[in-house]
């Protein structure tokens, strides 16, 4: 049996029986191509057999959706509110890959203590529909990340040895050490066959460790950050809408308490 055989059985078994909840992982892209490259990666995913479900928090051009060209019409904030039922919200791309937009949902998470609640329900529910979640981070902004992506326990950083692409990146990993909390941070080059880039990415895990002590893990691709996570405790979905209650209400414990 091949390593892809087992990969295959191995996802048809959980979706047999219903093992386990999704595990989660927040991808930020970081520099042209990037977002190309995540494309390709969960592209792969759903093709051995994975169900994944992307969650895209970027409303502008060159965004996940873009990359696979598809055209999602409504944010998930808008099932979460009772406008239209949940799959009006999903996307499918190819099979296995769903795609929905949650921009206005990372934006309206922790102003309504109703919607909070719907959400925190809404997104139990549909634990059981994929294997993967995998959220799309908003980076680069003023207020830094949604709470939708720091709730996940473990993080991939994807750039290329690209100047602008490294700035940008070591900006976002600012951001990720301010907002405190435990994850597992990875970081990928989408560029690794390029001159020089595994000598650039150990230098920039180097300085990060350095400056802000935060260690970092190389991984190759999507897959090997999800998996490097698996040592840790939390990974699913029922830890990340855990902590995604106490990120929305500074560590409330009933629904997704908030103002209001």
């Amino acid at each position: 049996m091949t390593g892809q055989d087992f990969q295959d059985q191995a996802h048809g078994l959980r979706r047999l029986l219903h093992a386990a909840p999704p595990e989660v992982l927040a991808v930020l892209p970081c520099g042209q191509g990037s977002m190309n490259w995540v494309a390709g990666q969960l592209r792969c995913r759903a093709a051995s057999g994975a169900r994944i479900l992307a969650m895209e928090e970027r409303r502008a051009y060159g965004n996940l959706a873009d990359c696979l060209g598809i055209s999602p019409r409504f944010d998930l904030a808008s099932a979460m509110r009772g406008e239209l039922p949940l799959d009006a919200c999903f996307h499918e791309s190819v099979a296995g890959l769903d795609v929905t937009l949650v921009a206005a949902l990372a934006d309206a998470l922790g102003k309504d203590r109703v919607f909070n609640q719907r959400c925190e329900m809404q997104l139990r529910a549909l634990r059981s529909g994929w294997d993967e979640w995998v959220v799309l981070a908003r980076g680069g902004t003023i207020e830094g990340f949604s709470q939708l992506s720091l709730a996940a326990p473990r993080f991939l950083v994807a750039l290329s040895s690209d100047p602008m692409s490294l700035t940008s990146a070591y900006a976002c990993l600012k951001q990720i050490a301010a907002a405190g909390g435990e994850r597992l941070v990875s970081i990928c080059m989408t560029d690794a066959d390029s001159p020089h880039a595994q000598q650039t990415l150990q230098r920039l895990c180097d300085v990060v460790l350095q400056r802000l002590d935060m260690p970092l893990q190389p991984v190759s691709n999507v897959g090997e950050a999800l998996s490097s996570g698996s040592v840790l405790r939390g990974g699913g979905a029922d830890a990340y809408i855990e902590r995604l209650v106490r990120g929305v209400s500074g560590g409330a414990r009933h629904g997704l308490a908030a103002k209001g």
